[in-house]
């Protein structure tokens, strides 16, 4: 159904479970053109990009760059524990 490398991103992403990491909800594909598509439906999660933030409400504040930084490297360390690297 998928190549080799989308089928090793796709159990990457399997394994992780973090309230910082989407959840893979589902898998899918569909032809079309005589190409097959595949496609992922994954948790929403709220807030929106940093980059929309710092342009709508300007810099964080240091104590919220922190709770940001803290909320990013725990779900790094996740990433790592199951031997993952992000890219």
């Amino acid at each position: 159904m998928v190549s080799e490398r989308t089928q090793r991103e796709i159990d990457a992403m399997r394994r992780c479970s973090h309230p910082n990491i989407a959840r893979v909800v589902a898998i899918d594909a569909f032809d079309h053109g005589g190409q097959r598509h595949v496609f992922l439906i994954e948790d929403f999660l709220s807030g929106g990009s940093l980059h929309d933030h710092v342009v709508d409400h300007g810099l964080f504040s240091a104590v919220a760059s922190r709770e940001i930084a803290v909320r990013l490297v725990d779900a790094v360390a996740h990433i790592a524990s199951h031997n993952l690297v992000h890219t």
